[in-house]
């Protein structure tokens, strides 16, 4: 997953220069339609798939299956269980606060199964930096949830910025670092649990959708003009249910490949 996604943003780096070259020099006009950024996002991602496919086969089909076996574990079942009945019900109702509750729930418990495998004796105790990395940022991203107050600190320090300019004080940091303890545990655990790579990576693929979503000016939301828009909590479940999928696979009632 890391490969694929630095190909995407190497393409994507590619396509969108290219993308305005011919607006300005063709058309003559820059207009940067949703639309347009929309297929320059996808269009990469696209190709990033089919190039990493002909470099090195991903391995799609054992992996999915690996992640269905994985499915029969009770802990896991439970993580999905809530993560699908919390997307219903907010789909049903068309609000978003279950979904965001449920995706809450699904980063705390993520936390405490990484931070408790990166224990001297745990699954991950050779990755231990990373995987107690990776469960304090995912506290860190659940404290802004519960705690609006930490969501101004940006502002306090950009001041006079406009919002959106601010949030990126904290928003790239913590996306880097992320990433970066992320991959590191899914390279540790990859050869002794690879259903814990498998899962991480799903977690890795969804959160990189989710965040072009979130910064795109496009609703993914099919629900009436009233209600609130559910696609970016749905991906946000889905994330933190990875995660939490990959966490349960490292104990003794996970799935160990």
């Amino acid at each position: 997953m890391r490969s694929l996604l630095l190909s995407w943003i190497l393409l994507a780096g590619i396509w969108v220069p290219g993308l305005l070259l011919v607006e300005l020099l063709v058309l003559q006009r820059l207009v940067l339609t949703a639309s347009a950024l929309w297929t320059a996002a996808l269009v990469p991602a696209c190709q990033a798939l089919a190039l990493e496919s002909l470099a090195a086969p991903l391995g799609f089909g054992a992996a999915l299956a690996r992640l269905a076996r994985s499915l029969r574990a009770p802990r896991t079942l439970l993580v999905w269980s809530l993560a699908v009945a919390s997307l219903v019900a907010g789909w049903s109702v068309g609000s978003a606060r279950l979904p965001e509750a449920a995706a809450a729930l699904l980063a705390l418990a993520a936390a405490v199964l990484f931070a408790a495998a990166a224990r001297p004796s745990g699954s991950l105790a050779a990755a231990r930096g990373a995987a107690l990395a990776l469960a304090l940022l995912l506290l860190l991203a659940l404290s802004t949830q519960v705690v609006p107050g930490f969501e101004r600190l940006p502002r306090l320090l950009a001041f006079g910025w406009p919002p959106r300019a601010a949030r990126l004080l904290y928003l790239l940091p913590w996306l880097g670092a992320f990433y970066a303890a992320l991959f590191r545990v899914q390279r540790a655990s990859a050869a002794p649990r690879e259903t814990t790579a498998d899962w991480l990576g799903a977690a890795a693929g969804v959160s990189a959708v989710a965040l072009v979503a979130r910064l795109l000016p496009l609703s993914l939301a099919v629900t009436p003009q009233a209600a609130e828009p559910l696609g970016p909590p749905t991906l946000l479940v889905l994330v933190t249910a990875c995660l939490a999928a990959a966490g349960t696979s490292l104990g003794k009632g996970g799935t160990p490949r």
